[in-house]
């Protein structure tokens, strides 16, 4: 088969069968509308990709019927079925698939046919692969890319309600698959405030407990994006175990970080573990009590006796001890006796005198006000300001 040349134009050589010989046919293409003028003149891309490429219906039938393979892939690993699906060419679709072309093929970043007509939230196509699409090929579903995301995840990826609705409903995709990141579909759903799936994928049972890699869970991410529709649903699937099991893990996390770069566990102690605590206070019934049982004080000040290069991490530190001490009713703030004794008794206003008397800090006036909040709410303690519970 001869070579294309690259000129002024794309040549595109289109071949058809007779009885006794081929005939050359080629069709021009204007480069600026087309980017495959790209591509460099050293690459070799199979003539029917680049007849699908440009929507060429007649190149198509015609490399079709001269026996051009419906599977060859380009250099990314497409197949002209896949060119086709990420170009919405319908109709070629059609003519491909009706050819026997490999639904189960997948590039080189992992990413099948279902994949890239659900990323194009093309309906149109989708509905084309999956009449076509064998019952017995269903393990696709669970497929993933080079990011670690099944057909599942892209959708909730990107919102995209009525396809996640629909892969929910199937019961051989994995809900609770995570990505390299760890994340899953529930934790997508709800970093993306889309309540009506994360309504879809708790039906499904999808794990409220599963940890992405530095620890946060969809509980974490609802809580620190204050997301009170969606607290409300997960909470409604924690039974009194599992969210002790919750508070137990996120205080542990303290002083416990997972083995992540420095930046990514300095990032999660400022971003969301600190504003998860409080918001564990805040948000459940039972927050202040379980946060007593797991000595939250004593956790704390191991993270800030790790930390104490890191001045924000100071402050946000001492910031919470002091918050979770004591509780505004009405306009009066109740220092709470079992939270400030725990607080002395893990030697937390011994560590507090240590920063204010540090060198380090003696011109860092923040952090020097933020370790005196504990031991003044502490010394302001006193019968009538005491909530015994």
């Amino acid at each position: 088969m001869s070579k294309w040349r690259e000129t002024v134009t794309v040549t595109v050589y289109v071949y058809n069968l007779t009885v006794s010989r081929q005939v050359h046919r080629f069709h021009q293409v204007d480069l600026e509308k087309h980017p495959i003028k790209r591509i460099s003149r050293h690459e070799r891309y199979p003539l029917l990709a680049k007849a699908v490429y440009l929507g060429c219906e007649r190149a198509v039938d015609d490399l079709l019927e001269a026996g051009e393979s419906v599977n060859e892939r380009i250099l990314d690993g497409s197949t002209p079925l896949m060119i086709a699906v990420d170009k919405g060419h319908v109709t070629i679709v059609q003519k491909l698939l009706k050819m026997g072309a490999d639904m189960r093929l997948t590039q080189n970043n992992g990413m099948n046919v279902f994949m890239i007509a659900v990323s194009k939230n093309d309906d149109k196509t989708f509905s084309l692969l999956w009449n076509h699409f064998s019952k017995n090929d269903s393990w696709i579903f669970n497929q993933e890319n080079s990011d670690g995301h099944t057909i599942l995840i892209i959708a909730v990826e990107r919102g995209f309600v009525e396809y996640a609705k629909f892969f929910c409903g199937l019961s051989v995709v994995k809900v609770d698959h995570q990505t390299k990141e760890g994340r899953s579909a529930l934790m997508l759903a709800a970093m993306r405030s889309q309540p009506e799936i994360v309504k879809c994928l708790l039906e499904r049972g999808a794990s409220v407990l599963l940890e992405d890699k530095v620890g946060s869970t969809v509980l974490c991410i609802a809580l620190v994006q204050k997301q009170p529709e969606i607290i409300e649903m997960l909470l409604e699937t924690l039974n009194k175990k599992d969210r002790d099991m919750y508070v137990k893990k996120r205080i542990e996390l303290l002083y416990r970080p997972r083995l992540c770069s420095n930046f990514e566990v300095t990032y999660f102690y400022k971003k969301i573990l600190f504003r998860v605590l409080l918001a564990i206070k805040q948000y459940l019934t039972n927050g202040t009590e379980l946060l007593f049982k797991y000595k939250i004080f004593f956790a704390l000040i191991k993270c800030i006796e790790m930390n104490q290069g890191d001045p924000e991490i100071l402050w946000q530190a001492f910031h919470l001890s002091a918050c979770l001490m004591y509780n505004s009713v009405a306009n009066n703030s109740y220092v709470l006796k079992d939270m400030a004794e725990l607080y002395a008794e893990s030697k937390g206003q011994n560590f507090s005198l240590k920063i204010m008397t540090c060198s380090h800090y003696k011109n860092n006036s923040d952090v020097r006000d933020a370790a005196l909040l504990c031991p003044s709410k502490l010394a302001a303690l006193d019968v009538t300001q005491v909530d015994n519970g």
